[in-house]
């Protein structure tokens, strides 16, 4: 998906760098694409054609994020689309790297997990016939997925409600997951808050609009605010000072970026910084997982081994 996304924005650049009216680039470019992709596309141009704004086309299309409307929009009214696309670009492209690090970090501790349930249950195939052997480790297996997504299902459920805020207040305090959710969360609002800004946006206003994009309820809300506060003449710093949640470093880029002048690009170098930070909690909480599950398929293994034994050794004493 991701992958997908960085190629489309990456032919967008080129397109309209080249003077390619945006309808048109949509057209050529659903000529190669598939699916949804395609459709959306279509409807975009054919909405262009007819006279719509390039956003009312694509938030038409139900196929853009909210924070890729709003940056493609910034980017039409400040004349830099190219930029902008190239800006989508570099976003995907990193979410593409960073989920592809992501899965190739748990395919061990996945793969060691299941070999230590299904491994040592290979025995029963032979003594009780394989619907034994599945109906065994199914059971073992479905322990296992309730205990690692059972959480998961839960909190997702839980954003679905108004206790949305307070689900992911939990979750930002859940440690290493909870610090490396809120840098990556803080990164890309700092990087689509640059854009905004660099676009021509009022501070303000690319502030409330970066409420608007955010995953997290909780992170949501402390952007909301500062907008509230800078309503009242004040500066974004002063806005954030007394938000527990905004990681120091973004805050002292913020102050340096408002003093200098170079707001825009003092908000990137700190979405950089917090996306590495962000990568070291990610590598972190990996090799907790990791050694959780050696730790788990040990102790399966284990326990397989001495039953085993126990009652191999209990049946000979029976026969004597």
């Amino acid at each position: 998906m991701f992958g997908g996304r960085s190629q489309l924005y990456s032919r967008l650049a080129a397109l309209a760098e080249a003077g390619i009216p945006i309808g048109d680039a949509f057209s050529r470019i659903a000529l190669s694409a598939g699916g949804n992709t395609r459709r959306a596309l279509n409807l975009a141009s054919q909405a262009i054609q007819k006279g719509a704004s390039l956003r009312e086309a694509i938030d038409a299309t139900n196929f853009f994020d909210p924070f890729e409307i709003e940056l493609i929009s910034a980017g039409e009214n400040s004349g830099r689309l190219p930029d902008t696309f190239r800006a989508l670009a570099a976003i995907y492209e990193k979410k593409k790297k960073n989920l592809i690090a992501f899965l190739f970090a748990i395919a061990y501790p996945v793969f060691l997990m299941h070999a230590a349930i299904l491994l040592p249950n290979v025995a029963t195939i032979i003594s009780k016939g394989l619907g034994k052997y599945l109906l065994v480790v199914g059971g073992e297996l479905s322990i296992i997925y309730a205990l690692f997504f059972g959480p998961a299902i839960l909190y997702f459920i839980g954003r679905l409600t108004p206790l949305a805020p307070t689900m992911d207040r939990v979750l930002l305090s859940v440690p290493f997951l909870g610090s490396m959710i809120k840098k990556t969360e803080f990164a890309r609002s700092a990087t689509v808050l640059a854009y905004l800004y660099e676009s021509g946006i009022p501070i303000i206003g690319a502030v409330e609009q970066t409420s608007r994009i955010c995953n997290n309820a909780a992170i949501k809300e402390v952007w909301a605010r500062a907008a509230e506060r800078m309503g009242k003449d004040g500066t974004l710093n002063e806005a954030i000072l007394s938000e527990p949640l905004v990681p120091d470093i973004l805050s002292d880029f913020i102050t340096t970026g408002e003093k200098s002048g170079n707001l825009d690009e003092l908000l990137l170098q700190a979405a950089s910084v917090l996306e590495d930070e962000a990568k070291n909690a990610r590598r972190i909480l990996m090799a907790l997982i990791t050694g959780f599950a050696f730790c788990l398929a040990a102790g399966l293994a284990a326990y397989k081994i001495i039953s085993f034994y126990a009652k191999l050794y209990g049946n000979i004493g029976k026969i004597k």
